[in-house]
């Protein structure tokens, strides 16, 4: 969260969080708030290359962090021992 807070993504990760409509992505938003390290290392343990990989992500994690968070809440950490 603090990623993409620092990347100035933290309106668009509420949305994904709270209970209203997930708001868009664009996968240079995202490449720019996860950090080339980071891509870096997606790429290399899915084997994609970096348009895909963005482009794939920019369409799951909204839906993926909203089904993790049913509550409109990030869980706390004893609630995410059991993921």
């Amino acid at each position: 969260m603090d990623r993409f807070r620092q990347g100035g993504l933290g309106d668009v990760m509420e949305s994904w969080i709270g209970h209203g409509t997930n708001r868009p992505v664009a996968p240079d938003q995202l490449a720019r708030a996860l950090g080339s390290d980071m891509v870096d290392t997606l790429q290399s343990q899915t084997g994609l290359d970096r348009e895909t990989l963005l482009s794939q992500l920019a369409q799951a994690l909204p839906e993926v962090v909203h089904t993790l968070t049913p509550q409109g809440r990030v869980p706390g950490e004893a609630e995410r021992r059991g993921w």
